[in-house]
């Protein structure tokens, strides 16, 4: 997206406890993720060098603890997920919109070429553009292309029904959308996402780790390669971490900030 809605005064009351870096590196970190319609990586050093803020690891820490969440695809704002999640979804509809009315306008039989013709043609050619352009007159993205069948079946003539790919992904959200997505693809990718799918399911037991189906198909999950958990059976007390092993501490889900403070109610939650 090239650009998205800022609300100053919920902003504000969200991030008032930030120190002026740490108001930095949250605002750098946001139109990254805008900019790329992707998340943060998971490495906090990574992040720094992205943001153009190396020496500023610590204050990209804070902002990771309180308004992002680490995942299989690195660190999220819900925010901004669905922000960019709705406009995807939005300009789609709109492009696909635009072509249909095209290509009913289109004459079923070529007239006869001359000099007149050859001038209504290119003045047509060119409204045609200007139309598509102002169909998608929202943020730009980078998925520009028209989702398009491309083994040309009748749409209602699905090889796998969306049935089969929602029962086994087990993961209810946003059904509607995902099945208008599932129907958009051809018989091709249908077959590659459930031969992918199982796999996956198996190596996301944890709902909350498994990504949401919408995400799943427009990022293209299954092209993923299989990361499966390793059990680690040693691993009998807390670990320490050092102040070089910025991400360790975050990534432990018995990490506690308040743990060995008093009095304390924390900064606010909620992310923006």
């Amino acid at each position: 997206m090239h650009y998205y809605t800022f609300h100053p005064k919920d902003y504000m009351s969200k991030t008032g406890f930030l120190e002026p870096l740490e108001d930095l590196a949250y605002r750098r970190m946001l139109d990254y993720c805008y900019l790329n319609e992707k998340p943060l990586p998971s490495d906090v050093d990574e992040i720094a060098l992205l943001v153009s803020m190396r020496s500023h690891s610590d204050s990209i820490a804070v902002v990771l603890r309180y308004f992002f969440e680490l995942t299989e695809d690195g660190y999220i704002n819900d925010r901004v997920e669905k922000e960019i999640e709705a406009y995807q979804e939005k300009s789609e509809k709109a492009r696909v919109s635009a072509r249909a009315r095209w290509d009913k306008r289109k004459p079923k039989t070529a007239p006869k070429t001359n000099d007149s013709n050859s001038s209504c043609e290119r003045n047509a050619n060119a409204s045609e553009t200007h139309d598509g352009r102002n169909a998608n007159h929202k943020p730009l993205t980078n998925n520009q292309e028209p989702v398009t069948n491309t083994n040309g079946d009748d749409e209602k003539a699905l090889n796998i029904p969306f049935d089969v790919f929602w029962k086994t992904y087990a993961k209810s959200v946003a059904k509607d959308k995902c099945k208008a997505k599932w129907e958009s693809f051809s018989n091709k990718v249908r077959e590659q996402i459930m031969e992918h799918l199982p796999a996956y399911v198996a190596s996301t037991p944890t709902k909350k780790f498994r990504k949401d189906p919408m995400t799943y198909l427009n990022r293209k999950g299954w092209l993923d390669d299989i990361i499966a958990d390793e059990p680690n059976v040693n691993q009998q007390t807390k670990p320490s971490y050092s102040n070089m092993n910025v991400n360790a501490k975050y990534e432990d889900p018995n990490y506690d900030p308040l743990d060995g403070l008093s009095g304390t109610t924390g900064a606010p939650n909620g992310s923006y």
